[in-house]
């Protein structure tokens, strides 16, 4: 099962189609000017375009870059049990809102354009995690790094949590069965006798 994490509400990059544009007919007449690999950065701080790296060690994939980026450069894309966090630089406008709120350090972006890549306009992988799979129905729970995290801070204060095991969906069925054993008796009867209930 593939899940992709996407923006709500539309965004409007025509301002970004203009600049792709300008830097196209730019490099057909300059040539040598604008050459694959060529970086043209700011003198000043402004919103132009971002290059984003993310470090390997710190990043726990838990993807509240991906969450905060307001243009979609930043996205998560969970196949079978692995997350790829990638990256967009030609919709990327360098705002630095996915820096803000990585709590571990561990994404960086240098307003910069590299005028290959934001021609290209391909997505570049930035991050890949191995997803934990629910002890139930094999379905991704979350990235193992940042479920460690919450688990250790849980244990800090003294709470054991067996539910970080489970999927949202098993973890609401458990609760159903643990606190209420007339429903989950009436629940078994109303599953056909090949289907499994979580």
């Amino acid at each position: 099962m593939d899940t992709v994490v996407k923006k709500f509400g539309e965004i409007n990059l025509e301002n970004r189609k203009l600049l792709l544009e300008l830097i196209k007919k730019l490099s057909a007449a300059k040539g040598e000017g604008l050459k694959e690999g060529h970086l043209i950065k700011p003198k000043q701080e402004i919103f132009f375009t971002g290059r984003v790296t993310i470090d390997d060690e710190k990043c726990i994939a838990c993807g509240a870059c991906a969450e905060t980026c307001p243009t979609g450069a930043i996205s998560i894309k969970d196949e079978e049990n692995i997350r790829t966090i990638s990256h967009c630089h030609q919709i990327c406008v360098a705002c630095k809102r996915c820096e803000a709120s990585c709590d571990d350090k561990a994404i960086k972006v240098e307003v910069e354009l590299d005028v290959k890549d934001f021609l290209s306009g391909n997505l570049q992988k930035k991050k890949r995690a191995e997803l934990k799979l629910c002890k139930e129905c094999k379905k991704p729970v979350g990235p193992i790094a940042s479920i460690a995290k919450i688990e250790e801070k849980l244990k800090k204060e003294g709470i054991e949590l067996t539910e970080m095991e489970y999927c949202q969906k098993c973890r609401k069925w458990r609760t159903a069965y643990e606190s209420v054993p007339r429903l989950a008796i009436y629940l078994q009867r109303s599953y056909g006798e090949n289907e499994k209930v979580p």
